[in-house]
């Protein structure tokens, strides 16, 4: 497997879709930190976004999901991410924990899905009928 990053936006809501595949290591491996790490650092840019990821770690196993309920400010994961030297993989783990069973290397994620969501996307799609922004 090789190094490959792209994105996809929505442009009705917003919404970013990040794709970064990557090596077990190698030079690859440090491009997707720093694929990552970008990522983070624009989203965090962005006022009111979240992130929620998908990590893939067996090809034959379904991904999991880091931040499904809501997602992580993006600014938080990044510091996060730099306190764990820079290594987006290793945070992403840390999260995983209490997940797994075991839970897997930082070297073991070969795919990362980062969903960079504005805060006011997921309301505007989870309205029902006849509901308006603001009513419970």
């Amino acid at each position: 497997m090789r190094f490959t990053a792209h994105s996809r936006r929505d442009p009705r809501d917003g919404r970013e879709l990040h794709t970064v595949t990557t090596p077990r290591s190698g030079p690859g491996r440090e491009k997707a930190r720093g694929a990552l790490l970008e990522i983070l650092e624009r989203s965090a840019g962005h006022d009111g976004h979240r992130v929620a990821f998908r990590v893939f770690i067996d090809p034959d196993a379904p991904p999991v999901t880091v931040g499904g309920k809501g997602g992580y400010d993006p600014a938080r994961a990044l510091a996060a991410c730099r306190a764990e030297l820079g290594d987006p993989f290793a945070w992403l783990v840390s999260q995983l924990a209490g997940r797994l069973d075991p839970v897997p290397a930082a070297g073991a994620i070969t795919r990362v899905d980062v969903l960079s969501i504005p805060s006011g996307a997921a309301r505007r799609h989870d309205r029902r009928p006849g509901h308006q922004e603001g009513e419970s």
